[in-house]
């Protein structure tokens, strides 16, 4: 069980970003409980650096499947199709 603690979560560079997106994005926990336990574990500084990035992350997962990214795979929003066509 050690073991799988280390790997997921023990040093702040082996944490995957989607297992604290799937924290953040479920509706019985928020942005605020993934900052208590990163403050809790590896303290107040690097807690609220990790939360910084985090926060980051998912404003760049938005703007991706909102169709701002310039690299996005095709997708345009439905006012860029009404000026296409109109």
């Amino acid at each position: 069980m050690k073991q799988k603690y280390d790997k997921y979560w023990g040093s702040i560079e082996s944490i995957n970003k989607l297992l604290l997106i799937s924290i953040v994005l479920d509706p019985r926990y928020k942005l605020d409980y993934v900052t208590f336990c990163l403050s809790h574990l590896y303290g107040n500084d690097t807690g609220e650096e990790m939360t910084k990035g985090l926060k980051e992350l998912l404003c760049r997962l938005y703007e991706f499947y909102n169709g701002r990214n310039s690299n996005s795979i095709g997708t345009q929003s439905s006012t860029d199709v009404q000026l296409l066509n109109g």
